[in-house]
């Protein structure tokens, strides 16, 4: 048998192959941005946009060629970044886990409940005085704890240059108030005890109010959180894993608002749904009933900002792949999962 070996100039990396296997991307370019309006229930294929790097390429619907088999456990991939990393999402021992088999099988709460310091993956000082006291980052939450000590512990060292520093997005940029928000009894605070300073954090108001997708959505350096890329991140991680964030989720196919969990937008036809609850990253707002809101994914495939982020529930770690990782085989279906090697 002859075996034929390429040229390193010949090899493809993953992130050509997922555009090569969706259409080119000059096809994906074309397409008209969806309708976020609406419950995604089919395959929609790839779409782009514009992310803080560049030009996104993410998945949308009931997709079944996204999973990638990564340090012997399987993924689904989410979205091309605008620099070329690829970002993956945690998907357990296989392409089709669902339940409690898709997430790390540990349930811990995002953070405490009662203050507005506590949206923050990182948080500052509690029932401060000033917003740049209780944004500070300072402190880690329960949420960032858990997914840095699960990444040192399962993603073995041979594994890690594998994987790039690409930000994350906490957003706890406060909504200005206006006279709608006023009458609900909301303040621009941001700081101290959610009872007495009741604020809506600015995905919220975008999601519930303007119906608005932005991929750019942390406007503060401080809440871009990545390792130590400082230019554009707050360089506050200690390894290079996180959790999505609300507008990849409505991305990915479920209607968007997350206002008040109770709309009835359940959608188990997409390819983020598991049957279970799991954290996202994205603040919701803290409320007059003393409650500190940070978003998740419901059992229902509906996404929520406004639990309550004391709940124990899973976790589905999301890394970013470097963009020079190359494709060595597959087309991203349960059968062929992509392979591949740096």
């Amino acid at each position: 048998m002859t075996v034929t070996l390429r040229a390193k100039w010949e090899l493809n990396t993953l992130a050509k192959q997922i555009l090569k296997d969706n259409g080119g991307q000059a096809y994906i370019a074309s397409r008209t941005a969806p309708n976020f309006n609406t419950n995604t229930t089919t395959d929609e294929g790839v779409y782009s946009s514009s992310d803080y790097y560049g030009t996104t390429y993410y998945y949308r619907g009931a997709v079944a060629d996204n999973c990638v088999y990564f340090a012997g456990f399987y993924w689904k991939i989410v979205r091309i970044n605008g620099n070329g990393t690829t970002k993956i999402i945690f998907n357990g021992n296989s392409c089709t886990a669902s339940g409690t088999d898709a997430t790390t099988g540990t349930t811990d709460i995002f953070n405490s409940n009662g203050d507005n310091a506590y949206v923050g993956y990182m948080f500052g000082a509690t029932n401060a005085n000033s917003y740049s006291a209780a944004h500070s980052n300072i402190n880690n939450s329960p949420a960032k704890t858990y997914l840095e000590s699960w990444y040192a512990s399962n993603i073995s060292s041979s594994y890690r240059n594998y994987i790039d520093d690409v930000i994350f997005c906490n957003d706890r940029y406060v909504t200005p108030i206006n006279s709608t928000l006023s009458a609900l009894g909301y303040t621009q605070h941001g700081y101290g005890r959610a009872g007495s300073n009741p604020t809506m954090y600015n995905t919220y108001y975008r999601h519930a109010h303007l119906k608005s997708l932005n991929f750019n959505g942390c406007s503060r350096k401080d809440d871009r959180f990545t390792v130590s890329d400082t230019a554009n991140g707050n360089g506050k991680l200690s390894y290079p894993i996180g959790l999505l964030d609300a507008d990849e989720i409505v991305a990915a196919g479920v209607k968007i608002s997350g206002e008040n969990c109770k709309v009835n937008n359940e959608n188990t036809k997409y390819y983020l749904y598991t049957g279970v609850y799991y954290h996202i990253m994205t603040p919701g707002s803290t409320w007059i009933n003393g409650n500190s809101h940070v978003g998740n994914i419901e059992n229902n495939g509906d996404y929520c900002l406004a639990h309550a982020m004391n709940w124990y529930i899973y976790f589905r770690p999301v890394i970013n792949l470097k963009s020079s990782v190359r494709w060595i085989s597959g087309d991203g279906t349960s059968s062929k999962p992509y392979h591949i090697s740096i």
